[in-house]
């Protein structure tokens, strides 16, 4: 039976997206790790974890000393950069002495995992994979860089992998990783690939996950207040009561101290509004929903603007012949930094992606565009890539005439 020890990336809450202010490193990596041990132990792998509690700390080496034994330490993270176009997913492997040989285990799975998630989060970068030197060359008895996990894991003969699940200074990564559907099935994914390689075999009766995490905090809404996460709800009602807050399912329904459910009065339903601008008419008079539809039938659309009454949308299009503009999230057609999409050329594909305001129902943006002379192009949602869906609304090379978006 293979051995897996995982390590949550860093303790406490730390590493907050700058774009995405709910969004903590060190939360995400706590919850995927509980997310993923069960997985591994339903295809048979067993697996140790570094830390018993996120607030507790460890140090870096020692991190890595803990998979003594084991047959892979795999610490998850999510990256950082001072850009917020960078959304790779990163795969770093040791190289352990001064010499150019790498350890080939740890390489291979550096590159499996970083695949599996790229094509979970579906980045629009590929995956990346790195080594790092972990030998004491100066020395001074310690590892040489900040990669120290790695370093800990090689001095007790145990192949190690950091995996950067994308970059939390991206948007759509930071808001994507906020999900906990969406890391149950990086959890899946990632225990699928690690069983396919250890030739473990899947349990066929196992019931499906139910890949509920327990929050405790002051409320739902106040992520910052966060002492911990659990698969357990023993283990959280514990927390809550020795530090007098509350636990929250996934959901965010409150499950400790019991409470009467009290219906919220309704809010409102977020509403999107659009327009474009045509080679032949200019810019067309604002529409919402699916009330009508921007453009013409017989006039290329050359720009796009778009905006909501609630949360918040990015979109960009695909300039015929010339590739993807980069994302806006303003609508002000004086504004052609962040105002509107487009720079007076021909549209081909179109992507719309829309965040949903807390304590709201979550919706998506649904849209679709028709080919100037043609018939709509089937409904795509957000930048979604199942079900056949391409991630954009369009088709490369030929000209859009007409759009229509709503909220769903």
């Amino acid at each position: 039976m293979a051995k897996i020890c995982i390590d949550a990336g860093h303790y406490g809450k730390v590493n907050r997206s700058p774009v995405v202010p709910e969004y903590y490193e060190s939360d995400m990596a706590w919850e995927l790790h509980l997310l993923l041990k069960t997985e591994l132990e339903k295809r048979g792998i067993s697996v140790i974890t570094t830390r018993p509690a996120q607030a507790q700390d460890l140090e870096l080496t020692a991190r890595g000393r803990k998979a003594a034994g084991c047959d892979l330490f795999l610490s998850l993270h999510s990256n950082a950069v001072g850009t917020e176009s960078v959304d790779r997913p990163v795969g770093i492997y040791l190289i352990p002495d001064n010499t150019t040989t790498a350890d080939e285990k740890s390489k291979e799975i550096a590159a499996l995992l970083a695949k599996t998630v790229r094509n979970v989060m579906g980045t629009t970068q590929a995956e990346q994979i790195m080594d790092r030197v972990g030998n004491d060359r100066n020395g001074d008895g310690k590892p040489d860089d900040y990669y120290g996990v790695l370093y800990g894991a090689r001095s007790v003969n145990v192949p190690g992998v950091i995996l950067e699940h994308g970059f939390h200074t991206n948007r759509r990564c930071a808001e994507w990783l906020l999900q906990e559907s969406n890391l149950q099935k990086l959890a899946v994914a990632e225990a699928e690939a690690l069983a396919d390689y250890f030739g473990a075999g899947k349990t066929e009766s196992s019931p499906a996950p139910s890949g509920n995490i327990y929050r405790v905090r002051k409320n739902w809404a106040d992520a910052e207040s966060q002492k911990g996460a659990f698969a357990s709800l023993e283990n959280a009602v514990a927390l809550a009561k020795s530090t007098g807050l509350k636990v929250y399912d996934g959901s965010g329904k409150q499950v400790y101290p019991a409470q009467e459910t009290v219906s919220p009065a309704p809010s409102a339903a977020p509403a999107v509004y659009y327009r474009v601008r045509t080679q032949a008419h200019g810019w067309l008079p604002e529409v919402k929903g699916l009330a009508d539809y921007a453009g013409y039938q017989d006039s290329p659309i050359t720009d796009i603007a778009v905006r909501v009454t609630a949360g918040t949308v990015k979109y960009r299009v695909h300039v015929l012949g010339a590739g993807w503009l980069p994302y806006v999230t303003g609508c002000d057609i004086n504004d052609s930094a962040n105002g509107y999409a487009g720079n007076g050329k021909a549209v081909d594909a179109v992507e719309v992606y829309y965040s949903t305001p807390k304590g709201q129902t979550v919706r998506r943006a649904k849209y679709r565009v028709a080919p100037t002379g043609g018939n709509y192009y089937p409904w795509q949602y957000d930048n979604e890539t199942t079900g056949g869906q391409d991630g954009y609304a369009g088709s490369y090379g030929r000209r859009i005439g007409k759009l229509q978006i709503t909220l769903e």
